[in-house]
């Protein structure tokens, strides 16, 4: 109850601000700018002109489904849905290992930060990748089979596909495993 009295407001906000026109130089320009030049294409093609062509775009891959149906508002709601699905999953970490309390504050610190709230409703990545490392350490956290290892390792990647210092999540997943399993094999 303390959580949604809170984050409720802060939610509608958000979710007006990024239905609203994007604003922001790098949404428009870089993030959302190739996705542009992707869709009148009609496909990927060689970008020799733009620095930013050579950069991890995994995310702006899920912006080119919702850019082509809405444009600029639509690729700003798809990363506003990862600022909205990031404190329900502290929430549900927080549930599963008995730390409601925690999980609660931690939800709310992040959700009404006013620079996460300002990037999650800008076409940018950053709570994107946030939201995909929460995810990867969480998996680990409950692996007990292979199957949510191939999960973290395929969150692991795609935070490096979303941006370059996402590969943090990938050495830190292979850390994390080589340490609990204590064996190159897994």
């Amino acid at each position: 109850l303390l959580f949604w009295l809170i984050a409720a407001p802060f939610a509608v906000v958000y979710i007006v601000n990024a239905a609203a026109p994007e604003i922001s130089a790098d949404g428009s320009f870089y993030h959302l700018g190739l996705v542009r030049r992707y869709l009148s294409h009609g496909g990927f093609y060689r970008i020799t002109t733009n620095m930013y062509a050579n950069f991890a775009q995994g995310c702006e891959m899920l912006f080119l489904v919702a850019y082509s149906l809405g444009r600029h508002s639509a690729a700003a709601l798809v990363h506003c849905a990862f600022l909205l699905a990031l404190p329900a999953a502290l929430i549900a970490y927080g549930r599963r290992f008995s730390l409601e309390i925690a999980s609660v504050i931690a939800a709310l610190l992040v959700f009404v930060s006013p620079v996460v709230g300002l990037d999650g409703c800008w076409a940018y990545v950053d709570v994107a990748l946030a939201f995909t490392g929460f995810l990867c350490f969480y998996a680990l956290e409950i692996a007990v089979d292979t199957r949510m290892l191939v999960l973290a390792g395929l969150l692991a990647g795609f935070c490096f596909a979303i941006k370059y210092t996402g590969a943090a999540v990938i050495v830190f997943a292979a850390g994390y495993v080589l340490l609990r399993t204590r064996s190159l094999r897994a």
